[in-house]
């Protein structure tokens, strides 16, 4: 009797540890990352107005010596997705940028051949002591994995690359005194070197 007792409680128990540990492993990943981000609009007119304001910028260097530059998410988001558009085969689709937190955090869908999944990566981004930028990967990860380190160089080196090539690059005479990154804007404070 005992016997039959433990075999029924097993098939009741059993599928009740089943079901809510799947409710668990469903909600893993809010309670790990947070809700989703509302998406942001990709425009040209953004992509426009963050090169106006880097022209701007670059107009008050020359008859200041200093420069106050802000970037905002859509316009670095609209960016990010005209660069991958021009590309033959971009590793990532669909991204998103939200400079929230002092940090650059990034989501988008991860492609390898047939395979898509999520990819969500933070980059911290400080003054180097020396008037130039450090970047650091704070956290990558592809699903609910981390990223492999070959892959977080390969995407870090990309972000660095274009970061500049388009920002970076315009900044050469500059010397960084900081960089805030909050609320949805990308601020750089500088004077001439």
């Amino acid at each position: 009797m005992k016997v039959r007792a433990i075999s029924t409680y097993r098939y009741i128990f059993l599928p009740i540890c089943v079901i809510v540990l799947t409710s668990l492993a469903c909600s893993l990943p809010q309670a790990i990352f947070g809700p989703e981000p509302t998406p942001l609009p990709v425009s040209s007119e953004a992509i426009t107005e963050m090169k106006e304001n880097l022209d701007d910028a670059a107009k008050a260097f020359q008859e200041t010596g200093e420069v106050n530059i802000q970037i905002s998410e859509v316009q670095i988001t609209s960016y990010l997705v005209n660069e991958l558009n021009s590309q033959e085969n971009p590793f990532i689709q669909e991204p998103q940028i939200f400079l929230r937190d002092g940090e650059i955090q990034m989501t988008a869908d991860y492609q390898q051949g047939e395979l898509t999944l999520p990819l969500k990566a933070a980059i911290s981004v400080e003054t180097d002591g020396s008037g130039g930028l450090a970047y650091e990967l704070t956290s990558a990860s592809i699903g609910p994995l981390a990223l492999p380190e070959a892959l977080v160089g390969q995407m870090l080196g990309q972000f660095q690359q274009m970061f500049d090539n388009n920002i970076s690059g315009q900044l050469d005479k500059v010397y960084i005194d900081s960089i805030t990154i909050a609320d949805g804007t990308m601020t750089i404070q500088g004077h001439s070197r």
